[in-house]
């Protein structure tokens, strides 16, 4: 295991004995009573893999307490892997200067990954202003497209101007991916392990079929019969006796998306769904135009929510780290939930 020294802390990866305080350091530096303190075997879930714990630590190098923190998600069990970044936090007055840079600095070094850390979800008055006073990082906002159910009547989204564009007709279907064995037989995913934040079969797997907390439906794009060019992972959130599908993820050419509204909209006409959203960066604009999607930009006078645990009925930017690949609401830890569920209740996953 490398570490590294740094002022009063030493800076390295975090061990299994090492869980219950970084727990207890969500509780007191990051929110009090947050899920990742008190369930740890969803922690457990979310950053342990094969006995390693995806965290890096500063531990102090007299007492050992922890006094900063930043986690990863790893996308795949290739090795290296590419990895995304999450829950930085540094206790304030740590006894070390600028401890969480120099966390954030070491991070790679430390837990050996492929590339770049990754951020998604980087709050806009904290880590968003720290990268761009030490780094020069201008981080930038996610795209956020929307499509709008052909309804009048709107109670999770606030709707004075509807935008629709039509996108493009096609014969495309998109089908219901059942089972991670169905996904291996419809799609090949070895032709995306070059490009960068791979994300393999046991990454999908892992949190998309058998996530502890929530459902996730899983779309095949259908060119014709037996051919899928892309996946599409949607989450369906319920609210004021009412729904919204968000888009989390997406595989595939920028092109499979051309054509998919009017499946989107036989989707949300079944399900009393009100729209479709879709955060994501490095999509062609064409493509999401083409799949019958409108970009919320700042003139926009409609709110498309983003928050639902708890809901807020407001526009929210989400920041990310501007690296010129192609990244999705549910990367990182934007999907992390808010509501505790005892490990009894994880085979219901809201059913």
């Amino acid at each position: 295991m490398k570490k590294i020294a740094v002022g009063n802390h030493v800076i390295r990866m975090a061990e299994m004995d090492d869980i219950p305080f970084i727990m207890d350091f969500f509780d007191k530096y990051w929110e009090k009573g947050c899920l990742i303190s008190r369930d740890r075997a969803y922690f457990e879930y979310e950053h342990v893999v094969d006995g390693r714990v995806n965290f890096v630590v500063a531990a102090h190098k007299e007492t050992g307490s922890i006094d900063a923190v930043q986690g990863l998600i790893q996308c795949s069990k290739k090795n290296p892997h590419d990895a995304f970044g999450v829950l930085w936090v540094c206790k304030p007055k740590s006894g070390t200067k600028f401890l969480g840079v120099a966390l954030d600095e070491h991070n790679v070094e430390v837990s050996g990954i492929r590339g770049k850390l990754v951020g998604v979800g980087i709050r806009a008055e904290t880590g968003v202003e720290v990268l761009k006073t030490f780094y020069g990082i201008r981080h930038t906002k996610m795209n956020h497209y929307y499509r709008l159910a052909k309804r009048d009547v709107f109670s999770i989204a606030v709707v004075t101007a509807p935008r629709r564009v039509p996108g493009t007709t096609s014969e495309k279907k998109l089908i219901p991916i059942p089972t991670m064995q169905h996904l291996l037989d419809w799609f090949d995913l070895s032709t995306l392990q070059d490009v960068p934040m791979y994300k393999d079969a046991w990454y999908i797997e892992h949190r998309y079929f058998n996530h502890p907390y929530y459902r996730f439906n899983i779309w095949g794009i259908e060119e014709s019969p037996s051919y899928v060019t892309g996946l599409l992972v949607g989450r369906i959130v319920c609210c004021k006796n009412s729904s919204a599908l968000r888009i989390m993820d997406f595989f595939g050419p920028d092109n499979a998306l051309d054509g998919i509204g009017s499946e989107l909209d036989l989707i949300m006409d079944a399900g009393n769904i009100e729209y479709t959203d879709f955060y994501c960066t490095e999509i062609a604009h064409e493509h999401l135009e083409n799949a019958g999607f409108v970009l919320r930009n700042d003139s926009d006078p409609n709110i498309i929510p983003n928050h639902f645990e708890p809901f807020e009925q407001k526009n929210v930017d989400i920041f990310c780290s501007p690296y010129g690949f192609r990244l999705f609401k549910g990367d990182a830890d934007q999907g992390r939930p808010k509501r505790l569920r005892l490990p009894a209740e994880w085979n219901f996953q809201g059913k």
